[in-house]
């Protein structure tokens, strides 16, 4: 008995969340599908080289600290590490459109 009580919502939620109708409104058009298509397979190829870079750049900007802290002149480590992990991490669909520029680096 106690397992049918703990069966009953299970079920009471799963049939609410599938009869519930799906609001159609927002329909996204087939143009802005592609966009985003295209965006999310750029992004399996921009992020992993972007990480690469972060990555390159964390750890120049790491080592760099190291001779660069005695002589108080870390900025110059800081501005490494802010190159790499700054900028853009994907591609979105205003960078296809043209909308807005896609930044590899982060400000100098």
């Amino acid at each position: 008995m106690k397992k049918l009580k703990e069966f009953i919502p299970i079920v009471i939620l799963t049939l609410t969340l599938i009869l519930t109708p799906i609001n159609v409104s927002h329909a996204v058009e087939t143009s802005e599908m592609g966009y985003i298509a295209g965006s999310g397979f750029t992004s399996l190829i921009y992020t992993p080289i972007k990480g690469a870079f972060a990555l390159l750049l964390g750890v120049t900007g790491g080592l760099s600290l190291m001779a660069t802290v005695p002589a108080n002149k870390s900025d110059i480590s800081i501005e490494l590490v802010n190159l790499g992990f700054g900028g853009d991490w994907w591609v979105s669909p205003d960078h296809l459109r043209g909308k807005r520029d896609l930044k590899f680096s982060g400000s100098s």
